[in-house]
């Protein structure tokens, strides 16, 4: 077993042993072959590393020392996200011979998902409800396609939305539906989405509850019966229960909220507002808590009072101190205004903020930081270790 870097004064072996002899070492391509087998004398030749990624490799050299023409096809594959029309240039290089290739292709057709792929939602709610629903829509493929959407006499399309929704190359858009919960029971709605290539229909499975609240009196007389809005949150599917106000429509929505610094225990925001009038501000976080009377898991939005929330006005809008937070944890917020009335605004967008991370020293750290250290050491032992063996 030879290697052709060898001084050619050892390669004479060969004329003195009857046994074949092969060589190999840095043989990458046909000449590298012809070369190695010339000088060495040797009976066959081996091939290593310089075969990797090409396995036609010794077919071609074979091929050509044998006198005969060789050729191969060299697959390309486009990836499934890839957007628009394919143009490119294909450089083959062999030594110092250089070919150019231009490359054409047409995109990919579009690629729907609707829903996350599941066929069905599944939504818990009261007779009286007023139920928003978005549905997830997708382009994965490479060209814009248009949805045409129809929907069973039930559900009702949101303002502004219509039955017709182009999705472009790595779109994401939601169709946004209504439902009146007029009855209870067990109620099916469809929603059908068809396009050039492709249908799709989801099924709206509503489990509609009646609501007696007289009972609920009568059974704790004492007990306060607060208003409510009863509502689904189009992101997560689940009831959201809020507290029933006076709405100003003409007070303005907070419409931006910025972090300002992020602690361990507490979170700084803060927000515009253009209005001219002198206003307050209320800040409000969102928990999920578990209905033992209908065993349903609900949103519930809750307003920080002023041991966990302090308010501040200022020229541009207001800030607030959110305080009593866990490390680590991923809170929900909302703002709103209010005037000297007692009215408020409609909610700003909700928004969701995380606190620090507190370190904590584990097992798994202790190990993986064992593990790195006696890494670093085995690569630095045999740095050493070689350089001794060439240079000492």
């Amino acid at each position: 077993l030879l290697n052709t870097a060898i001084e050619k004064r050892y390669l004479d072996i060969t004329k003195n042993i009857e046994i074949p002899v092969l060589v190999n070492g840095d043989i990458i391509c046909f000449r590298s072959a012809q070369r190695a087998l010339q000088e060495s004398n040797a009976d066959g030749f081996m091939i290593g590393r310089g075969a990797r990624g090409k396995p036609w490799l010794l077919k071609q050299i074979h091929q050509s020392l044998l006198g005969q023409k060789s050729d191969f096809e060299l697959p390309l594959y486009i990836k499934k996200d890839y957007q628009g029309d394919v143009k490119l240039v294909i450089n083959i290089r062999h030594d110092k011979f250089t070919s150019a290739i231009d490359l054409e292709a047409e995109a990919l057709p579009a690629n729907v998902e609707i829903n996350n792929s599941t066929k069905s939602i599944k939504i818990v709610a009261k007779v009286g409800d007023v139920i928003n629903t978005n549905i997830p829509l997708k382009n994965t493929g490479g060209r814009e396609v248009d949805l045409k959407i129809v929907t069973s006499k039930g559900l009702k399309f949101n303002q502004n939305q219509k039955d017709l929704i182009r999705l472009t190359p790595n779109d994401d858009q939601f169709l946004k539906l209504s439902y009146i919960a007029k009855s209870p029971g067990k109620i099916i709605e469809t929603v059908g989405f068809n396009w050039p290539n492709g249908n799709k229909t989801i099924q709206v499975i509503y489990d509609i509850e009646s609501v007696n609240v007289s009972e609920a009196v009568k059974k704790n007389k004492t007990a306060k019966v607060v208003k409510q809005n009863v509502i689904i949150d189009p992101n997560t599917i689940i009831p959201v229960v809020e507290e029933e106000r006076d709405v100003n429509k003409n007070l303005p929505a907070i419409k931006t909220i910025a972090l300002i610094k992020r602690g361990k225990r507490s979170l700084k925001i803060s927000w515009d507002n253009t209005y001219e009038k002198d206003l307050n501000y209320v800040v409000e976080t969102r928990v999920h808590r578990l209905d033992k009377s209908d065993q349903v898991l609900k949103f519930h939005w809750i307003e920080l009072n002023e041991e966990y929330s302090e308010i501040k006005k200022n020229e541009s809008g207001g800030e607030a101190i959110i305080s009593g937070l866990a490390p680590g944890g991923r809170y929900t917020f909302r703002v709103l205004s209010k005037d000297n009335d007692g009215k408020f605004s409609v909610p700003s967008k909700l928004v969701q903020f995380t606190t620090k991370n507190q370190f904590v020293f584990t097992n798994r750290l202790l190990i993986n930081g064992s593990g790195i250290l006696g890494g670093l050491f085995l690569v630095f032992y045999f740095c050493i270790r070689i350089f001794r063996e060439r240079f000492g």
